[in-house]
């Protein structure tokens, strides 16, 4: 009955105008949502834009630290590599046992493609020695993220990580430390893997290869000649422990000072895009506002010509 009643009842609804000012005040409600929601847009974008600029800015500050510091080591250790390169080293470099693999990233995320392009190079290399037939590697790992690439695939040949160690700048003295237990680890050669910093727009993926400390006493067999106080075989041992120790603070200064650059840059191109969307949103924003008055002031118009 009351259904019957409504479906005859519904014609003079329409007659009399009553449904379409229900469907003009329904309208007028999803207008007000629709502008509800693009306010809270803007105000999370610009919540994004404030947050990124502070991120930018810190990296930029811990971008020329770690710069300063990359270029003193790099002129600290060419003195280094030069005085190792007069000895004989022939064969030295040449595989012949276990092989370890240490690539340098971040613990922290947002800094581009920097720990990307470092485990890629890892992965190739492994891929290499596969067809050649070396599959005796393992792997030293520093940072939470290359750890989480790595750990999918390779997980057996994880030998140590080292992460969180990034929290504040590097020192020579972290450095020492993580050569110290790297180098009791069992191989033959090693490869570190890092980023090398450029500028602030360029880091270039690189690769270095060092020996093990067993092979130390090859090079003392060119200092016969001179009189060594103690052995010979300790004073070349101590100073390739120091030369390792120099190229491994090397590679994390450079390494951190191009996480930093590529987070900057990344920084940077959110920021500009968050700007992007907020004077995307105004505009949106303005046009449903003005849509909305006007809407109301036709209302109140059709409503005072109906009175006269």
């Amino acid at each position: 009955m009351i259904g019957l009643r409504a479906s005859l009842l519904s014609p003079v609804f329409r007659t009399a105008g009553v449904m379409p000012a229900f469907s003009a005040a329904c309208l007028m409600q999803v207008r007000f949502a629709s502008l509800k929601k693009t306010k809270q847009r803007i105000h999370a974008s610009k919540n994004i834009e404030k947050i990124t600029k502070a991120m930018k800015n810190v990296a930029s500050a811990r971008m020329k630290s770690a710069e300063s510091e990359a270029k003193a080591s790099q002129h600290f250790i060419a003195g280094l590599n030069t005085y190792f390169g007069v000895l004989p080293s022939e064969g030295l470099t040449e595989r012949k046992g276990p092989h370890i693999l240490l690539p340098i990233t971040s613990d922290r995320g947002l800094c581009g493609a920097v720990n990307t392009n470092c485990v890629r190079n890892v992965k190739l290399d492994i891929k290499d020695d596969a067809k050649n037939g070396k599959t005796d590697f393992q792997l030293i790992v520093i940072g939470s993220k290359g750890k989480d690439q790595l750990l999918r695939v390779h997980a057996r040949e994880f030998k140590l990580v080292f992460d969180e160690i990034q929290k504040k700048p590097i020192t020579f003295a972290q450095a020492c430390a993580l050569a110290d237990e790297i180098l009791q680890q069992q191989f033959d050669t090693m490869t570190i893997y890092f980023t090398r910093f450029v500028n602030t727009g360029t880091q270039i993926p690189d690769k270095m290869t060092l020996y093990s400390p067993a092979k130390v006493e090859q090079i003392a067999e060119g200092l016969d000649e001179y009189e060594c106080e103690p052995d010979k075989n300790e004073v070349m041992e101590a100073m390739y422990t120091f030369y390792f120790a120099s190229n491994l603070y090397y590679c994390l200064c450079t390494a951190t000072a191009s996480e930093q650059a590529s987070r900057m840059v990344a920084m940077d191109g959110a920021s500009r895009n968050a700007r992007e969307m907020i004077q995307k949103l105004t505009i949106l924003f303005n046009r449903t506002r003005q849509s909305i008055i006007t809407g109301q002031l036709i209302e109140i118009t059709s409503a005072a010509e109906s009175l006269k």
